[in-house]
This record gives C-alpha cells, structure tokens and sequence, in this order.
C-alpha cells in the first residue's frame, strides 16, 4: 500500500512537501492504517529504494506524538508542495 503525504516538518531525511512511503496493507502485517485528513508523526524507513514504514516504527498519530516531538525539537519546515495540475 503507498500512502502520500504533504510534509509539514522533517528532522531527518528529504526535504520534500511532499512524500509517499510503502506499509502493508493490513495491521495484521505491521501496516500502518493511517486515515486520510489526520497529521502523523511518521519514522520513514529506506528499504529497496524507497520509503516505507510499520508498526515496529514509532509512527504515531501526532495528538500522540508529544514525548517524540519534545525529544526530536523544532525540526525544519518542508518546503510547500508543488501544486499537481488538474
């Protein structure tokens, strides 16, 4: 399953507006099940080339996320997306 995000912060990684990360489909799998319009807090992985992420991630809705936040510090804006044409 590929999930993309508008990136609002980073603290490690590309510094994009925009990223799509792997996870399974299931968490059954170790899938993260995001839902659309929630803000995460998300631990990317690099794996065969691209992005990915799972439950053993401390990957965490961001109303969840204040102990990593604190730890982590301000971090660096992403820049905006780029507008997709209709």
């Amino acid at each position: 399953l590929l999930v993309t995000f508008d990136v609002e912060r980073v603290w490690k990684g590309p510094e994009e507006g925009a990223l799509t990360l792997a996870t399974s489909g299931s968490s059954a799998s170790c899938g993260v099940e995001f839902v659309e319009g929630e803000q995460y807090l998300v631990y990317g992985l690099a794996q065969d080339g691209q992005l990915t992420t799972n439950l053993c991630t401390r990957t965490a809705p961001l109303a969840s996320a204040g102990e990593d936040l604190a730890a982590l510090g301000p971090g660096s804006e992403a820049p905006a997306a780029a507008e997709v044409p209709a």
